[in-house]
């Protein structure tokens, strides 16, 4: 090792860096095993480039279009888990102007992603680190783009990352070198374009629809030098970009697009405004070429204070989930189908994407995906259950129900979409898994569990008809004896039939106890060969132990009947508590939103006067006014709605079970017991709709 002199020095000096590096303000999770031979991964390629995730490189000519990688999806679910809340920083910008040692300096590296050492752009299409940084309130997934305006690119492909870059991140970092010129704003026109290409449902286009969309937006201002000064007085670069870049200069042009127009999208599109000056990290050119290996120690001292600054700064603002317009909060599953769904759009220019649309279809993906898994493992639990059958078949059904109370509930309140949405797609689930139909004999009559339920019969059925066998053979060896007599007879049946009642298993047992009654009736004509057979006693004590059965059975579809109800009405009340619960955390989510959103409109206002942007000033001003009004009457008309639905909640918990009607020995029929049992079942459909006109008042 030590014979080595260059080899020894350079590995101190990557120690020293990693060292000095080390420090930072969140933890990082390193990616798991099978991805640790690489630093970072394409989420999006161009077309006809292809990955080696063996070697990590990316070979062949890139075409127009961009497809999404697979194994960057496979990373994603391992490197979040699926549920687990997100935030998405995203840096774009010209290209050669550094991104990536940006985004390598937020993951306390100098290399996350690879820098390019020549005049020609390194990255290609988008790029997703494999290590992520773990925030108190989300994980952190950090982007590096492929640079705007390189030669080897175009306007389309350019717009389409600015397009995915935006739509996708929760905080965009705007790198470019110097101080902004006119021509810098030109270049920006991209945004504009972008506006022209987006849908955002309100029917307007205003910058309040898209700033619902748009993520925040940190301007930095790379190998800067000049102190920004306004007049003799020295201001905060967020205060000179205001108003000094962009600041409202000559008019607006309706036939083309002017800096104006830029000025006011950049202003009004995106939720927030911030500017950072970064100084060059050194004089020296082979240091500048090589920054990924370069020694820490000999940057400039102002550069490395101010990355740090820098990467405080970004990861403070960054430590909050991405969220959608409706607020729903943006996760790993939610994150893969947004790509998906943009990557179409991005590929047609001619295509415009609709916001809600685009949201609903990404949202009943990620809600398709879990109820596939979720029926997957309802289904596996069940059939867990098939070496123990015959169960009693409230035994089968309070099993099922509370495995779906109990792992199934609880995960979808993990499952983050709009409520309405929320509601709809949770009620279909439930009857999938446990149908609730018109009842003829049994409250459930379809959903997974139904085909469990009748497996469970037919295991009975050939259980109890075994057992049967099993019991009546010694029987049936007695009565070829001679001296066997009607009183042998009845002591042996009697045994007989108290055997089968206590070793006889589930649902089909009683339909099994009388069949032997038919069987034993069918045997009248050996049986009155035996000494001391009596007819009439015979048939009066087969007459009363089928009318006893008659009895059990109507008791036993009562019971069941009882119990189904009682297992629905669980399931419903805490379906009903989990869309209460999600109810109620959305309001929170929009009170916080809502908080938020009045000091950026705050902040607007005052961006808007300082940039002279007068018109939009006071619009601002009355929108402002008019959303406090608004945002407070929807969040106390939701208020309101979420008390009728807890006041529904406590009415279901309240109601007693069904009345069992009383059995007359010789009463009607089976039937027509139940018939007049379920009379008096309180229909749980009926609570749904009154929920239903909880939530349609909420929406309106």
């Amino acid at each position: 090792f030590f014979k080595d002199k260059r080899r020894n020095t350079s590995l101190i000096a990557f120690c020293c860096q990693s060292r000095r590096m080390s420090s930072h303000p969140l933890p990082i999770q390193e990616p798991p095993q099978e991805y640790s031979h690489l630093k970072s991964i394409p989420l999006l390629l161009p077309k006809g480039l292809t990955f080696d995730f063996s070697t990590g490189s990316v070979s062949g000519s890139a075409e127009q279009g961009l497809y999404l990688v697979e194994e960057a999806i496979c990373l994603l679910e391992k490197l979040v888990g699926s549920q687990g809340p997100l935030s998405i920083v995203n840096i774009v910008g010209p290209a050669r102007t550094g991104k990536s040692y940006v985004a390598s300096r937020l993951l306390g590296s100098a290399n996350a992603f690879e820098l390019g050492h020549t005049m020609n752009a390194k990255t290609m299409g988008v790029w997703l680190a494999t290590r992520t940084l773990k925030g108190n309130n989300a994980t952190i997934l950090v982007l590096d783009t492929e640079g705007l305006d390189a030669h080897s690119a175009d306007q389309r492909r350019d717009d389409g990352i600015f397009l995915l870059s935006v739509l996708l991140s929760s905080f965009l970092i705007y790198n470019s070198t110097g101080v902004p010129k006119s021509n810098d704003i030109n270049k920006m026109a991209y945004i504009i374009r972008l506006a022209q290409r987006i849908d955002t449902g309100s029917g307007g286009s205003t910058g309040q629809d898209f700033r619902l969309h748009f993520p925040h937006l940190l301007w930095l201002l790379r190998d800067h030098f000049l102190k920004p000064t306004i007049g003799n007085r020295e201001v905060t670069p967020t205060e000179y970009l205001n108003r000094e870049v962009l600041r409202f200069q000559g008019g607006f042009s309706d036939k083309e697009i002017t800096n104006n127009d830029i000025r006011r999208a950049i202003l009004t599109f995106f939720r927030s405004i911030e500017c950072v000056t970064l100084p060059s990290p050194s004089i020296n050119q082979e240091i500048l070429r090589n920054m990924d290996t370069a020694d820490p120690e000999k940057l400039e001292e102002e550069f490395k204070v101010g990355m740090n600054k820098l990467v405080e700064l970004v990861l403070s603002r960054a430590d909050s989930p991405k969220t959608l317009g409706n607020g729903s909060v943006v996760t790993a599953p939610v994150f893969v189908e947004l790509v998906k769904n943009l990557v179409g759009a991005v590929n047609d220019p001619n295509v415009v994407v609709s916001i809600p649309s685009l949201v609903e279809i990404v949202q009943k993906e990620v809600w398709n995906s879990f109820e596939r898994e979720s029926v997957q493992k309802f289904v596996d639990f069940l059939e867990g259950l098939v070496p123990s059958f015959p169960l009693e078949e409230s035994e089968l059904i309070a099993a099922a129900s509370n495995y779906y109370r109990e792992d199934i509930l609880k995960n979808s309140k993990q499952i983050s979409i709009e409520q309405r949405l929320f509601q709809i797609l949770s009620q279909q689930l439930l009857e999938r898994l446990i149908k609730k139909g018109s009842p003829q004999e049994n409250m459930i009559d379809g959903g997974e569990i139904h085909r469990y339920i009748v497996k469970n019969r037919e295991v009975s059925e050939a259980f109890c008809q075994n057992l049967v066998k099993d019991l009546w053979k010694p029987i049936a060896v007695k009565l070829l004896n001679a001296g066997y007599s009607m009183e042998d007879l009845q002591n042996d049946l009697e045994n007989f039939h108290l055997q089968f009642a206590n070793q006889g298993r589930g649902p089909a047992k009683l339909k099994v106890a009388a069949q032997n009654m038919e069987f034993l009736k069918e045997q009248e004509l050996y049986f009155s060969q035996l000494k001391g057979f009596q007819k009439q006693l015979f048939e009066q004590e087969l007459q009363t132990r089928q009318e006893k059965l008659r009895c059990e059975e109507a008791e036993q579809k009562n019971n069941n009947l009882q119990n189904q109800y009682q297992e629905l009405q669980k399931n419903y009340t805490s379906e009903l508590q989990t869309v209460a619960n999600h109810h109620q955390a959305q309001i929170q989510v929009m009170k916080k939103e809502f908080e938020e959103r009045q000091n950026q409109e705050q902040q607007r206002l005052l961006q808007f006067m300082q940039t002279k942007f007068e018109d939009d000033a006071k619009c601002n001003q009355e929108m402002i006014k008019s959303m406090q009004e608004s945002q407070i009457n929807l969040i106390s008309k939701m208020d309101e709605s979420n008390k009728q639905m807890l006041g529904v909640l406590q009415e279901i918990a309240k109601r007693p079970p069904p009345p069992v009607e009383v059995i007359e020995k010789n009463g009607g029929g089976i039937l027509d017991v139940i018939g007049g049992l379920l009379k008096l079942v309180p229909v749980v459909g009926d609570v749904v709709k009154t929920v239903d006109k909880i939530f349609n008042k909420a929406d309106k």
